[in-house]
């Protein structure tokens, strides 16, 4: 097994020092035309994909699985190595090979946290109270937490970044990800068939319903020292996603 990605999870957040200009040549979707194309099957398709936890990852994955491609947890190449710190292998930010081009899905950095504590308070056996409070002290003792806590759902999407050649926006998933499969496809496929499934399966669906339409807390009414430790770990992530939200707008040239 590729032995590069082992260091990449014992960073700490005080090494998450690379500057905007690793990745900001790869925020365009299309900056890129090197992918293989006018091959004869998907097993040809030189197109991987990296796994950010809480960013649609699993329906991705489920989509590329329905189609004959094998990504993130379905990968071979991933799927045979143990689990480095409590994160799942493809979870783990790394390159996919000089073979492959790359895309990932980043997604607005509070979002993904409380789609998180969503995920935990609606969906798991055991559900917490979905309430400002309790969400108020969860996001304080997580914010602690190492970032590769939990499956490695609160690491900073900033270290997955630089391995990503095509970076999606959640906000556009679709359109964006129909694109992508539109143009890399190596064999002939419609509109239609590039839709993604984005509906959580969750232990009941009265209940996931029930329970998203209340589980949302606006940032502001988080007490300063929780906001202030959340905008000091997820600082990149919100100066990408702001960059990001300004090139899709062109904003920048």
């Amino acid at each position: 097994m590729r032995k590069f990605r082992k260091p990449l999870i014992v960073l700490s957040a005080s090494v998450m020092t690379f500057s905007l200009f690793v990745w900001r040549n790869r925020l365009s979707l299309y900056s890129d035309e090197r992918f293989v194309q006018n091959n004869n099957n998907t097993s040809n398709l030189n197109l991987g994909f990296l796994h950010l936890p809480k960013c649609a990852g699993t329906s991705i994955e489920s989509w590329g699985l329905a189609h004959g491609v094998k990504w993130g947890k379905y990968d071979p190449s991933l799927r045979g190595e143990k689990k480095i710190s409590g994160c799942n292998p493809w979870h783990i930010p790394q390159s996919l090979g000089p073979k492959r081009k790359s895309f990932c899905v980043i997604r607005d950095p509070f979002d993904r946290i409380i789609s998180e504590f969503r995920h935990r308070a609606c969906q798991r056996k055991h559900p917490l109270l979905c309430d400002f409070n309790t969400f108020s002290q969860w996001l304080n003792l997580s914010l602690q937490e190492p970032i590769t806590a939990n499956d490695c759902h609160l690491m900073p999407q900033i270290y997955y970044l630089k391995f990503c050649d095509y970076i999606l926006m959640y906000d556009e998933l679709q359109t964006e990800f129909s694109q992508l499969i539109l143009r890399h496809w190596p064999t002939s496929i419609s509109l239609n068939d590039t839709y993604l499934d984005l509906v959580v399966q969750p232990r009941s669906e009265a209940a996931i319903a029930s329970c998203n339409r209340s589980c949302y807390f606006p940032k502001h009414r988080l007490p300063p020292h929780v906001i202030d430790a959340f905008d000091s770990k997820y600082s990149e992530d919100n100066r990408a996603w702001s960059t990001l939200q300004l090139r899709r707008r062109g904003g920048e040239g």
